[in-house]
This record gives structure tokens, C-alpha cells and sequence, in this order.
């Protein structure tokens, strides 16, 4: 049932400078009309052309119209992706009536100052949008933010051009754009810190300052932009018979059956009506809940959609503010399987909420991320409810209880990370410009924490052997492919050991191995030598 959440977004591009990565800015978001960097072709100047205007008191870009056989581009300046790693697309839109089809392009070929009969004969390929359609004003009638648009597979590329092109048969039309950026190398610089050996509080503070420096907050109920208009980006998938887009809620859908319900987008959603079965209405779910730090509306937490996920309004009074965890004998038990009662999980026995296995990694990446963005305000907030003081500690590091890291690696390990965990990242990127670095780097989070709280922070023990770590180098590491082994002793045999101290690769005289096939994350190598003796090193796949 995880599906593909395609992208629309603002065009924002950002690189950060590091070794051959060099900075790239281009945005487009019209609050100069008379600067405009993306040009306009079209057949038939005397038609209507996109035209720089006023909308909820911003300028934007719009087109209008009614004309047959409509033909128009919004072509970007050449961009140059030589240089820069990891590029993303996004824009904001708006469309009024959606008659025609608007399409994002790229071509490798185009030159600037092209005329309308060069720039059709350009080779352009497609870029796939799916915009959704807003017309119904019990729905949304705010710009929405498309999920961001990975561009990685034009890494090394020079001399592109982007391109919006509008065609229409028939009908009126209006569409508006806002907000066109491009932005890559977004963990550059933790990348370097951790191939340099940073772990633990040091790389956790580390995140916490990248994934705070941008972030962007947007209205938890308002008349702009907000966190119900946000879910029509980052929380949408098809129905089970592929007719409809519905409202992608964790706590009720059954990823390999019949969901129980569904929620049309806008249509369905609570607003404040009482009712007493599910199915009903769906609201919003903080998964850290407001009362574990007070829930007051004007901090950024309140509205930070990286936690927040629309979920059916019964269920979530069901959760209510229990801990996550495991219950072997649940009182309650909701229509996907989702349960609450008394936990199972070892050092912990009060009463918790548990979703279904499909997405209990989802959740355990979601608190992490809340873990580390907010780990400044930790102290403040243990002492702010006594079931968030049994979930945290009045530390940074590592903010969570000893049996809460536990089990959130538990979940992190069990359930890896789905298409559908990478595109929300994409589609919340795109709205408050930051990203949670565990669904990103899923081996962040045992560098931080470990297999049980801070292991990682020292040699593991549960692997036979007498371990010395010196003259021992691990090149590249962290490593993608391959490591060679740099050692003074006269290698006989290596081991490579999982967290767990299980043995998952064994091999004879190597001073280089093959990691490949490994999953990414922190792993052990034991180097015995001829003599008898034996060293140890550890290694990050990526």
C-alpha cells in the first residue's frame, strides 16, 4: 500500500562549499516583478503570457485564458549541476480551473534567446508532476507546496534548462506558480564530520543545528497556508481501487487488505464535530504529543509537520498522549490493528499505544527526528507531564529513556525505510525547507545512539575475542562499495560483525572486502593474524 507520492515544488537551489562542491542559487519568487530570470515563449505573442500579479498579498506568476490551441513556456536560465551533489526541485502552484495540462521539462540541448520554433524542435524530456486539482473550496483554495523533485540523476550535468510549459485545447484556464528554487549538498558537511569519526552527542548536535537552521515554520490553523492544507502534499495516496485520492492515515490503513475507511482530502476532514466510532472524520496527530511540552500554538513544534500526521479523529483519542510501545494484552484494539494497554516491552510496564508493524519504523524515525531537532528544549520539557517523563531525560543525549532508545531501534531496524518514508521527507522538505536525516541516512541513528543508549559511543563486547584497536586503518570509511584494510599484522582471517555481535561475513587473507551487499549502518570488523593476534576496527556502510 505505500505508494509513490510524486513531487511539485518551489525551484530553490543551494549548494553548500565543500572539496569540489561549489554554490549554486537560483530562485525565482516574483517579489520583484520588473527581475525576472525565466523567460517567456510562446506562438502567438498577442495571446495571454504569463504576467507577474498580486494574489493573498504576494506577487506571483499567473496565466489566464481561453484560447485554442494554447502554446506557452516559462523557460529557467541555464543551470550548471557540474559541480554539486544531490539537487532538488520545488515550487509552489495554484490552479483555479484545470482545464490543459502543465508539464515540467528539461532539455540538455536548448540555448538561451531561442525562438518558439527552436524551442519546440529542442529535445526536452519529461519531468512527471501530479498536481492536484483545486477547485472545490471545501478542500483548499492556498497555494500548495509540491513535494520536492529529486534531480540526483542530472548530477554532472552542464548548460540545463528547465521549463513549464502550458498547452490547452479549450475552456478557461488559470494557473499560478510562486516560489521557484533549486537546492542541493543538503548533508555535505555532516557526511565529512562523520567520515571524520564524529558520533554520538557531538554528531547528534550536529543535526540538530542543520535541521534547525532552516526550518521554516507555517500556520498550525490560519487563513494562509497551513497544517491542514500541508497534508494535501505530504500525506495523500490512491485508493484501493486507484479511482481517488485519499488521506494517507498510519492508524487505519491495512496495507495488505480492505482499509476499513477512507478520507477524501478536505471533504472528510474534523472540524471539531463530535462523534463517538471511526471512520468518521480525520484531524491531526502530534506523535509527540503537545502535552509533553505544554502545547503552547506559537512554537515552532506546534506546527512542525514532520510529527504531525492526519489520522481518523477516534483513533487518535485512543492514543491520546501514551507512550509508543508493544502490548501483548491490549483493552482496546482499532479497526487496522493498531493497540493500547499495558506494555510488554522490557523497562516499561504502563499503558502505551501501538501502531501496526508496517509502519513502526515510520514512527520510530519520526520520534527520532523530534529527539534531535528539539534536543536544546529537553529539560524544559521531562518535567512538563509525567507520561513524556517516562519516555524522556533532562539531557540532549540522549534525550530519550534507555528503554524508548530500545525500542525505537527495535521498530528503525525491523521495519526499513519505504518509498512512502522518502517521499513525505521529499513533500515536507518542500514546505518548511528541512529534512529528517533518519529516513535520509537510516545509519545516523546507531552512530547516535546505538544498539541500547550510546553503545555506539564505545567498542561493542558481545563479539568473542580480545580486541586492540590500534594500527588498524579502514579506507574509504565510511564506505559504499569497498575497504581496504591497512593493519601491521600478517593477516590469516576476517570477521565482520553486526551490532548484534552476529558474524555475517567471513573470509581469509583479504586486505580489501567487499561491503556492498551490507544494508547501511555501523558494523565491527576482527582481524586475526598469524600469530594469533587479533585487532578490531569499526566501519559505516553507506
Amino acid at each position: 500500500m505505500k505508494v509513490l507520492l510524486r513531487c511539485i515544488g518551489c525551484l530553490v537551489f543551494i549548494c553548500h562549499t565543500l572539496l569540489v562542491h561549489s554554490q549554486l542559487n537560483l530562485t525565482e519568487s516574483f517579489d520583484s516583478c520588473s527581475e525576472r530570470i525565466w523567460s517567456t515563449i510562446q506562438e502567438n505573442p498577442n495571446q495571454s503570457t504569463w504576467n507577474c500579479q498580486q494574489e493573498s498579498d504576494e506577487n506571483v506568476l499567473g496565466l489566464e485564458g481561453s484560447e485554442d490551441q494554447f502554446d506557452i513556456w516559462l523557460i529557467s536560465p541555464e543551470v550548471d549541476f557540474s559541480t554539486v551533489s544531490n539537487p532538488y526541485f520545488l515550487f509552489h502552484y495554484k490552479n483555479k480551473i484545470v482545464n490543459g495540462e502543465l508539464e515540467l521539462l528539461y532539455s540538455l540541448e536548448y540555448t538561451d534567446n531561442a525562438t518558439y520554433e527552436q524551442t519546440i524542435v529542442a529535445t526536452w524530456n519529461e519531468i512527471p508532476l501530479d498536481i492536484y486539482p483545486i477547485g472545490d473550496d471545501r478542500e483548499i483554495n492556498n497555494f500548495i507546496r509540491h513535494p520536492s523533485i529529486d534531480l540526483s540523476f542530472l548530477e554532472g550535468q552542464d548548460q540545463l534548462h528547465f521549463a513549464f510549459r502550458f498547452t490547452n485545447a479549450s475552456d478557461d484556464f488559470e494557473i499560478l506558480l510562486d516560489e521557484l528554487n533549486i537546492v542541493s549538498d543538503y548533508y555535505t558537511d555532516v557526511q565529512q564530520s562523520v567520515a571524520e569519526g564524529l558520533r554520538c552527542a557531538d554528531l547528534k548536535t550536529e543535526l540538530s543545528q542543520l535541521i534547525a537552521r532552516e526550518h521554516s515554520q507555517i500556520s498550525y490553523t490560519g487563513p494562509d497556508f497551513d497544517v491542514w492544507d500541508s497534508h494535501f502534499t505530504t500525506d495523500l495516496r490512491s485508493s484501493d481501487d486507484g479511482s481517488k485520492d485519499i488521506i494517507w492515515d498510519m492508524y487505519s490503513d491495512v496495507p495488505d487488505g480492505a482499509d476499513p475507511y477512507e478520507f477524501i482530502p478536505g471533504v472528510d476532514r474534523d472540524f471539531g464535530r463530535d462523534i463517538e466510532e471511526e471512520g468518521l472524520f480525520y484531524n491531526r496527530e502530534h506523535t509527540f504529543p503537545q502535552s509533553w511540552w505544554g502545547g503552547q500554538q506559537d512554537e515552532i513544534q506546534f506546527s512542525d509537520i514532520h510529527f504531525i500526521i492526519p489520522v481518523d479523529k477516534i483513533v487518535n483519542s485512543v492514543r491520546l498522549n501514551f507512550p509508543y510501545g508493544e502490548t501483548d494484552n491490549p483493552s482496546i484494539v482499532t479497526a487496522n490493528g493498531s493497540k493500547q494497554g499495558a506494555s510488554s516491552f522490557p523497562g516499561f510496564r504502563n499503558v502505551v499505544f501501538e501502531p501496526i508493524d508496517e509502519y513502526k519504523g515510520d514512527i520510530a524515525r519520526i520520534m527520532m527526528y523530534v529527539g534531535t531537532r528539539y534536543e536544546e528544549f529537553v529539560s524544559d520539557w521531562e518535567s512538563a507531564n509525567g507520561r513524556g517523563a517516562s519516555v524522556m531525560v533532562a539531557e540532549a543525549f540522549p534525550f530519550y529513556e534507555e528503554w524508548f532508545i530500545n525500542l525505537l531501534l527495535k521498530w528503525h531496524e525491523m521495519d526499513p525505510v519505504s518509498q512512502k518514508e522518502l517521499d513525505r521527507n521529499d513533500a515536507v522538505f518542500s514546505i518548511q525547507k528541512n529534512r529528517n536525516p533518519f529516513i535520509d541516512h537510516p545509519e545516523y541513528a546507531n552512530l547516535i545512539w546505538g544498539n541500547t543508549a550510546g553503545e555506539a559511543c564505545d567498542m561493542i563486547t558481545s563479539v568473542d575475542g580480545s580486541f586492540d584497536t590500534f594500527d588498524t586503518i579502514l579506507t574509504p570509511n565510511p564506505a559504499h562499495s569497498f575497504i581496504n584494510i591497512n593493519t601491521d599484522l600478517n593477516v590469516k582471517q576476517i570477521k565482520v560483525f553486526d551490532l548484534k555481535g552476529r558474524m555475517i561475513m567471513s573470509m581469509n587473507n583479504n586486505v580489501q572486502i567487499d561491503v556492498s551487499n551490507l544494508i547501511s549502518g555501523v558494523y565491527f570488523m576482527q582481524i586475526l593474524g598469524q600469530n594469533g593476534y587479533i585487532k578490531s576496527a569499526r566501519f559505516v556502510k553507506l
